[in-house]
């Protein structure tokens, strides 16, 4: 593995008070997603002043047989050139400049490289793009976004086809919880970034047909009891920091998930990790991928239990504490 630094002077303006995001990990492929996944990185990179760390996997073995699959020097030659890819994309963001960053390539799969750096620079963010393949083509390639999510122990955010970036993408963030354990985590991140913007939160929870009970209420009292459970979650104090909406909805969970992120314009779609989708391969992640795959922000996915690194120890130990009641 071999990597590129270049760190210049820092701006001089304050870090935004108690969350922390000081390294990020930005997953390239070289692809029509790159330049959307970067603009990514540096919207949060300029805002929390964070490291970035610009990676990219290169194939194990060579499409041509004709070359030796173990070859030292061929191998070093990838490596190289994914080097000289990752120097161009910089130099195509002059900004990056401004910010302590790194190219680091190494011959192997994604997944393992991505989750050494991870564990060995202590990465707070991952940032990966997602072309929302579906049908055959997903069952051919996979979705290297989805297991990558599956996979991490720190919040990652997926960057999907439709996705637009602009200005701060936590000057409006959407909550989408199911009200369960696996959100709670989720909670206290959407918190945390909602209050340092001083931006807006809407907490959302859509009820669908499969998640009702047999002795149903009426939608309204559904409604009225989810929107009573997210204001129960969030921080008590959470109102004089930023604005906060509760809606709860009836409908597909997708659709109303992307519709109203569009319908608020939101900045980025912030949900959690469920064990289901840790171990389903297939239903639960029908509707992350379509989230992702429709979305015209990013979506943020945090495990439970992901760390919440701040500044300010006690606006940490108030959020995780209130959020796991």
């Amino acid at each position: 593995m071999q990597s590129s630094q270049r760190s210049e002077s820092l701006s001089m303006l304050p870090r935004p008070h108690g969350l922390e995001i000081g390294k990020i990990l930005v997953a390239l492929d070289f692809d029509n997603q790159a330049l959307k996944v970067l603009e990514a990185a540096l919207c949060i990179a300029r805002t929390f002043r964070s490291e970035v760390f610009l990676v990219h996997a290169v194939p194990a073995h060579s499409n041509d047989d004709t070359l030796v699959k173990e070859d030292a020097c061929f191998r070093e030659s990838c490596i190289q050139a994914a080097i000289r890819k990752l120097k161009e994309a910089v130099a195509a963001r002059p900004s990056l400049n401004s910010l302590t960053h790194h190219e680091v390539a190494a011959t192997g799969s994604p997944f393992n490289l991505i989750q050494k750096l991870v564990a060995s620079e202590k990465i707070d963010l991952i940032i990966v793009g997602s072309h929302g393949a579906m049908g055959l083509e997903r069952i051919a390639i996979g979705s290297f976004a989805e297991g990558l999510v599956r996979r991490a122990n720190c919040p990652t955010l997926v960057v999907g086809p439709h996705a637009v970036i602009s200005g701060d993408l936590f000057r409006k963030v959407l909550l989408a919880t199911d009200l369960g354990k696996s959100c709670v985590s989720a909670t206290a991140f959407a918190a945390a970034l909602a209050m340092h913007s001083q931006g807006e939160l809407y907490s959302l929870h859509v009820i669908s047909r499969k998640n009702v009970p047999i002795l149903a209420q009426s939608p309204a009292t559904e409604e009225q009891f989810a929107r009573h459970s997210m204001r129960t979650s969030l921080p008590p104090d959470l109102t004089s920091q930023c604005s906060v909406g509760l809606l709860a909805k009836h409908g597909v969970a997708e659709e109303i998930i992307v519709d109203t992120a569009t319908e608020y314009a939101a900045g980025v779609i912030v949900t959690g990790v469920s064990e289901g989708m840790l171990h389903d391969e297939h239903a639960p992640w029908s509707t992350f991928g379509a989230i992702v795959r429709e979305a015209r922000c990013p979506v943020l996915a945090i495990p439970n239990g992901a760390y919440l690194r701040t500044s300010d120890s006690g606006v940490s130990d108030t959020l995780l504490a209130h959020s796991g009641h």
